[in-house]
């Protein structure tokens, strides 16, 4: 039977008390586990102190415990890993981690973390960390060492550390792998001006999973220098080594914004190398919530098909370069519905794929309303009907023809050269569909007068 023990704050802010305390416990741990419960309160503890390094689940709970990294040091202010290989028959019990507590870093020095954590199957993770942002710091330390994190589930709230959330691949060792597999995260940010939300690097490499980012970025500093989301290096060591980091077959979900005023707006997905690549994935990427401003991704190599974003399908939203790899499946996923503007034929082509026009009056098809759509391949269907009443049926309706096409600005060709004219009479309906590679030019075709 695993053993519990409740601990206390001392109060005692030079950390001695608090550490001995914590020592003890983690000293006494049975070999099949533990769970440790750091009640309410401020905690004190110098960073690079406090190591669960167990071949068995150990659980530490503390919620209403803020833990205060203090001395200026570097380090770790809580490090937790198993030291025996999770494919060994000597490590037959996965689990383990910390949930509920506050880690404070607003007292350590450069080059400190959190909470670093890693090498476990199943392990849970849920805490708070902030103020690790000294030259280095990192809030959460997600790190293969000795051997693989595969199937942890975990939410991180991450606020004002230099490096909120990074996964990474440290490990020397020839069985170290850069396995995140068949993990879920949530990580919701409150990144300050140059401080990177999600990180991945030293070959990272998660997949057949899901990450979803949520949060704020700013105020903006004067050259863009951080992302919501940074895929950078590879594995230097170990079975994967040479790996790039990347994200694969990953349900994606980013919904941030952007705060603040400034020149150096942080990048939405800065990708380092040409092979940190994100493929297979799907989601929605938002960055265009409230009144954000953000530096476009840099898309590294995106004018060659298998570099930087590869393939993701999804609702891509305040950055179209996202969309930009030239002959990559980098599309918008289809929706049921999309919001059509009668007065002005401005279709809202980002929103949707498939559009009514009720006709009121005769209208061009606005160029504005291709603005933001993908340039990737997509299609559109418009249905456009005549009145149903009123005494007027022979409305008209102009497309968009100009003499080269731009995402912005398409050039829509049809059959013969000419767009057809709108069919006229009591509600008369055509139905039109738009198809493009590239978003700059469309093939249209027309089925008229249906009844």
């Amino acid at each position: 039977m695993t053993a519990t023990v409740s601990l206390d704050p001392s109060g005692d802010p030079s950390g001695r008390s608090d550490l001995q305390n914590l020592l003890n416990a983690i000293s006494a741990i049975p070999q099949d586990g533990a769970t440790i419960i750091m009640t309410a309160g401020d905690w004190y503890l110098p960073a690079g102190q406090v190591v669960i390094a167990l071949p068995a689940p150990v659980w530490i709970f503390g919620y209403g415990a803020i833990v205060h990294a203090v001395g200026g040091g570097s380090g770790d202010l809580i490090r937790m890993y198993n030291p025996v290989s999770n494919g060994s028959a000597s490590s037959p019990v996965y689990g383990g981690g910390v949930l509920g507590l506050v880690l404070d870093g607003s007292k350590a020095g450069a080059g400190s973390t959190g909470l670093h954590i890693g090498d476990m199957e199943g392990a849970r993770i849920d805490v708070q960390v902030q103020h690790f942002n000294g030259a280095g710091s990192i809030g959460c330390h997600i790190d293969n060492t000795l051997w693989w994190t595969e199937k942890m589930t975990g939410q991180v709230y991450a606020y004002d550390n230099t490096a909120n959330v990074v996964f990474d691949v440290t490990g020397t060792g020839s069985a170290v792998t850069n396995s995140f597999g068949y993990c879920d995260f949530l990580i919701r940010a409150r990144a300050n001006a140059g401080q990177d939300g999600v990180v991945l690097q030293g070959g990272a490499y998660v997949y057949n999973g899901s990450l979803r980012i949520r949060g704020n970025f700013g105020p903006a500093a004067s050259t863009p220098s951080a992302a919501c989301l940074r895929l950078t290096g590879t594995a230097a060591h170990g079975v994967d080594q040479g790996d790039y980091s990347h994200l694969y077959a990953v349900n994606l979900d980013v919904q941030v914004e952007s705060d603040g005023t400034g020149t150096g707006y942080p990048y939405t997905i800065y990708i380092n190398n040409a092979s940190n690549i994100i493929d297979l994935c799907t989601g929605i990427l938002n960055f265009q919530a409230g009144s954000s401003q953000w530096t476009a991704s840099n898309q590294y190599g995106a004018s060659q098909y298998g570099t930087g974003v590869v393939s993701f399908t999804g609702i891509i939203l305040g950055d179209s370069s996202l969309a930009s790899v030239s002959g990559g499946p980098v599309v918008a996923a289809p929706l049921l519905y999309g919001q059509a503007y009668e007065s002005s034929g401005d279709l809202a082509f980002s929103a949707g794929d498939f559009f009514a026009i009720g006709l009121t009056g005769s209208i061009t098809i606005a160029p504005a309303g291709f603005a933001n759509t993908p340039s990737g391949p997509q299609r559109k269907t418009i249905l456009i009907s005549q009145p149903a009443s009123g005494g007027t049926y022979n409305y008209t309706v102009t497309w968009p023809h100009p003499s080269s096409g731009s995402n912005s600005a398409p050039k829509i060709l049809w059959a013969g050269g000419s767009a057809p004219t709108m069919s006229t009479g009591q509600g008369a309906t055509d139905l039109y569909e738009l198809t493009t590679l590239d978003g700059a030019t469309w093939v249209g075709r027309a089925v008229q007068n249906v009844s």
